[in-house]
């Protein structure tokens, strides 16, 4: 393996709207896609268990309905099991008006 890649349509979540579904992926040496990798998914923040989460196979959805978090921010990273090859982003939450 040599990279994993976190893609996404957005990394703005609206507080009462819809999950936003994150898909990780894992590339060898060569750049194609290995799907045999057990993958790892952390939530970086103080406020985790405001979120509503669901892990499938490789894909994370997050949601929340909690105006209180809108403008707030937290990392989402990426891993291996064994934590190596990890990528990350900040994802924002947004109002949903």
């Amino acid at each position: 393996m040599s990279k994993s890649v976190i893609s996404y349509s957005t990394k703005t979540i609206k507080s009462g709207g819809n999950s936003q579904t994150f898909t990780g992926k894992f590339f060898d040496d060569k750049g194609n896609e290995t799907s045999d990798v057990p993958i790892k998914w952390d939530i970086v923040c103080d406020f985790a268990d405001a979120l509503n989460v669901e892990k499938i196979a490789n894909k994370i959805s997050i949601g929340i309905d909690n105006d209180y978090f809108v403008d707030e921010e937290f990392k989402l990273v990426l891993s291996d099991a064994d934590g190596n090859y990890s990528s990350s982003i900040i994802v924002k939450i947004g109002s949903l008006l």
